[in-house]
């Protein structure tokens, strides 16, 4: 507990805004004999410090007992949770191999250290000749893909989820104490309405295009590629889950359409059994009573006007959503930007709370095809996600590095 909240949790935070520690990207070269071969250690988020990087950690220790002739390069980023980041990392990993002084060179990266991996394989094609082994630690590859989604006129409701969550709030904080009215409310929902839509329409084209250009660079475009991971990884299933929430919602949305869709058919089998009703309540008031003359008109108009109306929403059946069905959507919409801005921030892309049409998730591997070796937990005083540390893990990347260095010197002989 102690590791968990205070060395992952409050010192990690402390030493990500802490003045002190913001400084320039010091990448440096250490525990070498030769510099033919470096291993370059990348960090993942929210640790430009990780302790797994320095030259007295364990993973340092065991790579130099079992190679003792390898340099080992620790790789600075600013550590931040964005795509933004992660693109400048990749452009600054890619130049930082290229001006290695090593003829050979390997890439141990962990958690989103590996997604800076991926897209350095494609910004820099010149520096695979120079990477012999890649090996991840507990990477969450993200994937982004356009999807089509089946609620209809009801995503309507998620274009403006933000102003009914909005509103929700105001009315919550503002109606105890009578500063919330009419038209308070009235003014808030265009005002922020008028927002969304504006947003929604900018980042969802950018988005969009975007995920286009991505599925071309979903592979790692490295030979010899080692993927570790742990058994229940806390941040790959996380983003996995609030993924598989966010989806729910649509799920949900995607379900109410068809209930319109059981509502025609409903309209019909009611029309017939309307019928059928007035038809036998006709033949009773006829056979018991003939003389009630007005009962027997009461029905016959009753029956034209069903009939009527049976035949106008045959030939032309409206598309409207039910009211009531909207009604049942809109506490989905408001959960829904909710889960959404949760997921902005879990993936660092806030713009995804204004793309619906984008479905993202998280894998242990990139495109391609990959064997990952699994990890149990070794004890409750170490994250699950710091494959890193994993006395076992430090074993087979060692091993993995001794076996990458024999057949390179097999093969080059």
């Amino acid at each position: 507990m102690h590791y968990v909240f205070w060395q992952k949790g409050i010192l990690s935070a402390w030493r990500y805004i802490s003045p002190s520690n913001k400084k320039k990207n010091e990448n440096t070269i250490a525990n070498t004999e030769s510099a033919d071969v470096l291993v370059h250690l990348v960090h993942g988020t929210f640790e430009p410090n990780a302790p797994w990087t320095q030259s007295n950690s364990d993973l340092c220790k065991e790579i130099n007992k079992v190679n003792p002739k390898l340099g080992i390069s620790r790789f600075v980023w600013d550590g931040k949770n964005t795509e933004t980041s992660r693109k400048n990392a990749a452009l600054q990993l890619g130049n930082h191999i290229k001006d290695s002084p090593a003829k050979y060179n390997y890439i141990i990266a962990h958690s989103h250290g590996a997604a800076i991996v991926r897209e350095m394989s494609y910004m820099f094609d010149d520096v695979a000749r120079k990477v012999e082994g890649v090996c991840l630690l507990s990477p969450p590859f993200i994937y982004r893909r356009k999807i089509t989604r089946t609620s209809g006129a009801l995503m309507h409701l998620i274009d403006i989820s933000g102003s009914l969550s909005i509103q929700l709030m105001f009315a919550l904080i503002l109606k105890p104490f009578g500063l919330y009215d009419f038209y308070f409310a009235l003014l808030v929902f265009a005002l922020t309405a008028f927002a969304e839509v504006k947003l929604s329409q900018k980042y969802k084209k950018e988005v969009l295009s975007e995920v286009e250009d991505g599925k071309l660079r979903e592979a790692v475009d490295f030979r010899n590629v080692e993927i570790y991971h742990a058994i229940g990884d806390e941040a790959d299933s996380g983003l996995r889950f609030v993924s598989s929430l966010h989806e729910g919602c649509f799920a949900i949305f995607s379900q109410l359409k068809k209930a319109q869709t059981s509502q025609h058919k409903l309209i019909h089998w009611s029309a017939f059994i309307s019928y059928i009703s007035h038809i036998l309540a006709g033949l009773i008031v006829w056979e018991f009573y003939p003389q009630d003359t007005a009962w027997l008109i009461s029905l016959l108009v009753s029956f034209t006007i069903v009939f009527l109306s049976h035949i106008f929403q045959w030939l032309r059946p409206s598309r409207d959503i039910p009211h009531v069905l909207f009604i049942a959507a809109m506490p989905v919409a408001i959960f829904s930007f909710w889960l959404a801005l949760a997921k902005g921030i879990a993936y660092g892309d806030l713009r995804l709370i204004f793309c619906p049409e984008v479905f993202i998730a998280s894998s242990e591997t990139p495109a391609g095809d990959h064997q990952v070796l699994k990890f149990a937990p070794q004890s409750d005083g170490v994250l699950m996600h710091s494959t890193h540390s994993n006395a076992e893990a430090l074993q087979n990347v060692a091993q993995w590095l001794y076996c990458s260095e024999k057949e390179r010197k097999n093969r080059n002989t």
